[in-house]
């Protein structure tokens, strides 16, 4: 046994094909190393059959959990979901379309254990085409340039935190795509260890995502400024910049 209890906190949306093989593949990695695992789905009022496979998975394996939104939360409220919920100190996150590895998660939840309060997923390969990469370079250039990110990829959808690292600051106040980077931002900024891990992703096999869809990137652009506004509010009140 190498970990005392993990959380895995899975989103899912339009994923009834991909949400099974990740979860099993999770209790096959996990299962032998953790004193107590939960998973923890999150189904984000998917049209399709995404609540069922969820459901069915609860059902067969103990170790998880299916938790419901009734109408669409968004990506980030999915996760807050869950992270709520989640009752372990060590928590991972991870998206549940399948295109990021929980054979990775072992040796981010190591370097928790050594002392880092967040780690950030950092893709070894972007698999989704030019475009894709090209908007997450800016996306996290202007984190860099307004946040001061630590991190290189807040676009990757697997990272692993501790719980009481969680509780010692705000929750993010979107329930958009920038949700996870504004959590690692925020750790960040309060002074908490950020640390990055080497990720494998693969293209996604089954369903659709909605991260790029112009009412998204929108949300995107109006929480990077809502989020600039408050921390310049913060130094400003605290004499600083």
């Amino acid at each position: 046994m190498r970990y005392e209890a993990v959380s895995v906190i899975c989103p899912a949306y339009h994923d009834e094909a991909n949400i099974g093989p990740l979860v099993l593949r999770c209790l096959d990695v996990l299962g032998p190393m953790c004193g107590a695992l939960e998973i923890i789905i999150v189904e984000d009022g998917s049209p399709d059959g995404t609540a069922a496979a969820a459901d069915a998975l609860a059902a067969r394996h103990p170790e998880v959990t299916a938790l419901h939104h009734e109408k669409n939360k968004g990506h980030g409220g999915a996760i807050s979901t869950g992270l709520a919920r989640a009752a372990h100190p060590l928590i991972a996150v991870m998206d549940g379309d399948g295109q990021y590895d929980p054979g990775d998660l072992p040796a981010m939840l190591d370097m928790l254990l050594a002392g880092a309060d967040v780690v950030q997923g950092r893709r070894a390969r972007y698999p989704n085409g030019p475009a894709r990469a090209a908007m997450s370079w800016a996306y996290n250039a202007m984190a860099r340039a307004l946040f001061r990110s630590p991190a290189r990829d807040l676009g990757c959808g697997i990272k692993a935190l501790k719980r009481d690292a969680l509780q010692s600051v705000a929750p993010p106040s979107t329930d958009g795509i920038f949700m996870q980077g504004e959590l690692v931002i925020r750790m960040s900024l309060a002074g908490r260890r950020v640390e990055e891990s080497t990720v494998s992703c693969a293209p996604r096999r089954s369903g659709r995502s909605s991260s790029i869809s112009s009412a998204n990137l929108k949300i995107l652009y109006q929480d990077l400024k809502r989020f600039r506004k408050e921390i310049s509010a913060a130094g400003r009140g605290s004499g600083k910049g």
